[in-house]
């Protein structure tokens, strides 16, 4: 028995150190990576589009993890400039309930990990709602936005892997708007 647990905490840290000296080599670097070589380290990109001053953006959602999203950026020269994690308490304060619309949020945090439609009979109910994965010190945990039918943001939640849902911003409710 004393060998099977040894045996099995060998094999786990040895599968971690690999997974960690994997990714250290795995992404690339501003200044030093091209397109190309972008392109044969991650793969296509989850999704490009281009900044008011040219820069091309590549969205990779899910890569290198499937709890992170890097957006990366190259000047006109095809040289990576910037590298950036979006999915993080710092982008989500970013969001603002009734104001912050779906094309606002994708610009943040990129392409969703899962959207859904919450839409019943009644209309109040017709919102979509996106969801990220996403990890921090305290463990993985999921973001909630949800929508109004106009695509407007009304609620940010993140919800860890273990607890309760933590309401990070929402739109005040018709009662709050009309007691200022």
């Amino acid at each position: 028995m004393k060998l099977k647990c040894s045996w099995a905490i060998l094999t786990a840290t040895l599968l971690l150190c690999s997974i960690c000296a994997y990714s250290a080599g795995y992404l690339p670097r501003p200044g030093k990576s091209t397109k190309s070589e972008v392109r044969a380290k991650l793969g296509a990109p989850t999704s490009i589009r281009h900044s008011a001053g040219g820069e091309e953006i590549w969205e990779y959602a899910g890569k290198p993890s499937p709890y992170q999203t890097y957006f990366l950026k190259f000047a006109q020269d095809g040289m990576l400039t910037d590298m950036k994690q979006v999915i993080s308490d710092e982008a989500f304060a970013n969001i603002k309930p009734g104001s912050s619309t779906q094309a606002d949020v994708k610009a943040l945090l990129g392409t969703p990990w899962r959207t859904t439609n919450y839409g019943d009979c009644h209309p109040v109910d017709f919102q979509e709602v996106w969801e990220y994965r996403g990890q921090d010190p305290a463990g993985v945990y999921k973001l909630h936005i949800e929508f109004d039918e106009a695509g407007v943001t009304r609620l940010v939640t993140k919800t860890p892997e273990r607890g309760r849902a933590i309401v990070l911003a929402a739109m005040p409710s018709r009662r709050e708007e009309h007691h200022h």
